[in-house]
């Protein structure tokens, strides 16, 4: 089995580490813009995407340009998608899941932990 790391499940680890976490120093109106980022625009698109599915940088900016109704909100959404991406290369062990080899097969999810058991 392959194993593979999935952008919405980054993306919910980045919004409780970061977002919604009371330590870190952002300003109400900056965290809310966030939260709505991720719940309006990029978790409806990606969150089941795989993260090297969006090495795909055509299909990513093809997004942004059908997304955006401004500049600042395409700079919004891919500072948004870029601060998760970089979670993911910066944190021990990001989430993955358990991609089958065969098709037909059901996909399991496992922690990020070594040696974590499959959940079922």
């Amino acid at each position: 089995m392959k194993t593979a790391i999935i952008f919405g499940k980054l993306a919910e680890l980045w919004r409780k580490d970061y977002v919604d976490n009371p330590k870190v120093k952002l300003a109400t109106p900056t965290r809310e813009k966030y939260r709505t980022r991720l719940d309006n625009h990029i978790l409806p698109r990606w969150k089941d995407s795989r993260l090297a599915d969006l090495n795909d940088t055509k299909a990513v900016l093809d997004w942004l340009q059908h997304e955006c109704s401004s500049w600042y909100m395409m700079v919004d959404l891919r500072n948004i998608m870029s601060g998760i991406i970089t979670r993911a290369q910066v944190g021990n062990h990001p989430p993955v899941v358990r991609e089958p080899d065969a098709v037909g097969e059901g996909r399991q999810e496992v922690d990020g932990a070594p040696g974590a058991h499959p959940r079922r």
